[in-house]
Parts: C-alpha cells; sequence; structure tokens
C-alpha cells in the first residue's frame, strides 16, 4: 500500500475535490450570490480539464474513479447552475452549463438545463438548438430518445395552438 502525506503532496484529484466540496456548500446555502458562485463554476471547471486518464480505459481502478469524479462534476454543475437560477442569473447559468457539454456531451440533465435558461430568457429558438443537440447526440452515440422529463421541456417550448 502507498500513502500520500496532504501536506507534502499536491494532487489534481485532490484539488478539485476540494472545490467540489466548497462549490456544493455555497450552492446550498440559501444566501449565496452569484458573484459567490460564478467564480467557483469556473474554479470548477478549471480543476476539471477532462475525464481522469481517459485514454486509460483497461483499469478497472481508473474507471471507477473516472465515473466517480464525472458524476461529483455533473452534480456539482448543476447545483450552482440552480444557484445561478434563482438569482435570475440564466447567461451565466448557459454558460456554466455549456462549458460542462464541452467536457460531457452525454449528459442529458444539462441539455435541459440550457433549454429551461434559453426558455426563461425569451430564447425559445436557442432552447431547441439545445434539445435538437441533446436528441441527436443522444440518438447516434447511444441510441437512446430523449427521457420524458426532457420532451417535457421541448413541448414547453412550443406555442399553443
Amino acid at each position: 500500500k502507498l500513502s500520500l502525506d496532504r501536506r507534502q503532496c499536491w494532487l489534481d484529484v485532490w484539488a478539485f475535490e476540494h472545490i467540489v466540496r466548497e462549490a456544493d456548500a455555497r450552492a446550498q446555502t440559501a444566501g449565496a450570490t452569484a458573484e459567490e458562485v460564478v467564480p467557483l463554476g469556473r474554479a470548477l471547471l478549471d480543476a476539471y480539464p477532462g475525464h481522469f486518464l481517459a485514454a486509460d480505459e483497461d483499469n478497472r481502478w481508473a474507471m471507477d474513479l473516472r465515473d466517480r469524479l464525472r458524476s461529483k462534476l455533473v452534480r456539482t454543475v448543476l447545483g450552482l447552475g440552480n444557484r445561478l437560477q434563482s438569482t435570475g442569473r440564466g447567461d451565466d447559468c448557459v454558460t456554466l452549463y455549456q462549458r460542462t457539454l464541452e467536457l460531457d456531451n452525454l449528459t442529458e440533465a444539462l441539455y435541459r438545463g440550457v433549454m429551461i435558461c434559453h426558455r426563461e430568457l425569451g430564447q425559445p429558438a436557442a432552447a431547441l438548438q439545445a434539445y435538437r443537440r441533446c436528441r441527436e447526440l443522444l440518438s447516434v452515440v447511444l441510441g437512446l430518445a430523449p427521457s420524458a422529463e426532457t420532451e417535457a421541456v421541448r413541448r414547453s417550448l412550443q406555442p399553443v395552438s
């Protein structure tokens, strides 16, 4: 077994997890302002330059850690995004979600968040464009259709006849 002393070593995974804890706490604070949340979103994405050892697909330990870190990224971004939406900062929320989609373009909840933000900003065409991208990627890469929840958001964008 090998152990590392946090006082003597710096690891990118530890740095990322530290920012995740800080961002999660801030996102859950009722009085958190966008001025506090936006820099945390940037720091979070800066600390996650890509999936952990993405080229090393054969090692089970790397896959498990990669999946856990990716899940933390998505969960934390969605929490920060919810806080931004609640403070009326839809543009910042869209930016955060889109930057995260550049790292993981198969996370349907992020597309749904983009769609909702654009809808609330009065930008239905941009929301529908996000939906189309989501639908195409899910179909081509995973052979899946968007979830009922995503379809409900799409329907909310269509004018009532």
